[in-house]
């Protein structure tokens, strides 16, 4: 685990109550400790060069700044009772890169209005403004990534927006607050832009992680309420739960701050000390969970699943991958295949969300490994109605014409229980070389327990592979094949012609 890791690790754990904090993570020695650390010092005020401004936070009613209003304790985190830090404080900056200058920036600011004039500034392409998270700065490795793939495919104008010194650990409290702040921030140069320059607020895709999608939330807000202004995109990066989520749309990211709000979900629920650091609820005009919201396929760290939306939507900068996806009643009917329908409306995951027809909750499997993207296949098993009722796992390698192969679990564990003429079906991503299909192996494991067992073998009549418009990649079909446990049989195309079945 990298040093940005641990120090989000420790920062985001310091609000939990001492008196609930376990320190049984799977984790290493070393995060325990930080963990313990963080647990003794958890109520320490916040030890920065503004000592007696973190006072006056606590017991001023409000505090006003020049061109973004007022902010008052009883206000958007009346449930914190804390003002935000004061601009001279956070010393927002924001960078600007285009394919001219991709790799040395320049600086614009709502209260230098001659940074406006800059050249490099062109309204005729779009605007795309990055905003990172807790314990990130603008030159994190994440952000210039994104935005050295954005300038890759497009030729647009990218603002980095850098308030680290208000998202420095262990202060997880005051950067929540002073995402609001940021947020006006955001919406005074966006504002600017538009009267300076000419941008259509339409043409501005505002892109933030974690606390930095909450900041974007901000900006679109006080965009519409005080410039009359309505943003146009927000992508909301694994948005953070802790201190927003079930506090209403006035204090997190909402599908009301820009025309159009996409959400990833990658580390979805309420376990902060599990890595469970981004929100649940669909907030989005498209909530995106890919392998449905959690515990992301690859990742070894707990704030692993957390970043990986940073990756995912980086990965979707460009034609290489699709990351199709389908609405769904739950996230368990989608891995199991329910939702896998040839008249299905798909969307599609990250920058190109907005092409795509597909709205509301959307579910998708990714792979572990970059680009984490490739195709979704579903493989259909049918037990042979004459098969006894057994406890086992069943699983399938898919191999294609160039030898790239596959390993798929048919069954969700190695006890599960299979019953006589059951359809076993699952969903899967592979690589794209998968496809054409060459081969299919398949094997049977009997389950083997203290009260219960499976069958020597297992008997079933066919077994088929669907690409994600449901055409038969393979299709094999003879009752009653037996299989042995442990033995891996190749399966041969039997009656198959293509197309949909």
């Amino acid at each position: 685990m990298n040093r940005a890791s641990l120090l989000f690790l420790t920062a985001l754990v310091f609000f939990v109550d001492s008196a609930e904090v376990a320190f049984k993570l799977p984790a290493t020695t070393l995060e325990e400790e930080i963990l313990k650390s963080i647990h003794n010092s958890q109520m320490d005020i916040k030890k920065t060069a503004s000592v007696q401004e973190a006072d006056e936070k606590v017991t001023m009613a409000s505090a006003c700044y020049q061109d973004i209003g007022c902010f008052y304790r009883n206000g958007t985190f009346k449930h914190l009772k804390v003002l935000p830090d004061s601009p001279q404080y956070i010393s927002t900056s924001f960078a600007l890169y285009t394919r001219k200058n991709k790799n040395s920036a320049v600086y614009i600011h709502y209260l230098t209005p001659s940074s406006f004039e800059e050249p490099l500034i062109d309204s005729s392409k779009p605007l795309k403004v990055l905003c990172h998270g807790f314990v990130m700065s603008g030159t994190d490795s994440y952000i210039m990534n994104m935005k050295n793939a954005l300038l890759d495919h497009e030729d647009c104008n990218v603002l980095v927006v850098d308030w680290s010194r208000g998202a420095l650990p262990p202060f997880y409290i005051s950067a929540a607050i002073d995402t609001e702040l940021v947020g006006r921030q955001v919406a005074r140069v966006i504002q600017l832009l538009k009267e300076r320059r000419g941008f259509p607020e339409s043409n501005v895709h505002v892109i933030g992680f974690s606390l930095g999608s909450h900041l974007a939330g901000f900006a679109g807000k006080w965009m519409k309420s005080h410039m009359g202004l309505t943003l146009g995109r927000i992508t909301a990066l694994d948005p953070a739960s802790p201190l927003f989520e079930g506090y209403g749309e006035s204090v997190h990211v909402s599908r009301r701050d820009a025309a159009l709000v996409d959400v990833i979900h990658t580390s979805a629920g309420t376990s902060v000390l599990s890595g469970e650091l981004g929100m649940t609820e669909a907030v989005g005009h498209m909530d995106f969970y890919p392998n449905g919201g959690k515990k992301q396929p690859g990742c070894s760290g707990l704030i692993c699943y957390h970043m990986r939306a940073l990756d995912l939507f980086t990965s979707s900068i460009g034609d290489r991958c699709e990351f199709r996806s389908i609405s769904c009643e739950n996230y368990d009917i989608f891995d199991d295949g329910g939702c896998f329908q040839p008249t299905q409306v798909w969307g599609r995951m990250g920058y190109y969300a907005n092409l795509a027809s597909g709205r509301g909750i959307m579910y998708l499997a990714t792979t572990g490994d970059v680009p984490f993207c490739g195709v979704s296949v579903l493989l259909t098993m049918k037990v042979s109605e004459g098969q006894s009722h057994t406890y086992c796992g069943i699983s399938a390698t898919l191999v294609g014409a160039d030898g790239v192969t596959e390993y798929i679990n048919i069954t969700d564990s190695n006890s599960q229980k299979v019953h006589p003429g059951e359809v076993l079906q699952k969903l899967a991503v592979v690589h794209p070389n998968v496809l054409p299909l060459h081969e299919v192996y398949v094997q049977y494991r009997k389950y083997r327990g203290w009260f219960y067992s499976g069958t020597d073998s297992i008997n079933f009549d066919n077994l088929r592979v669907k690409d994600h418009e449901s055409n038969i990649q393979f299709l094999y079909e003879t009752k009653n094949t037996n299989l042995a446990s442990y033995e891996e049989k190749m399966l041969t195309p039997k009656n198959f012609a293509g197309g949909k079945k």
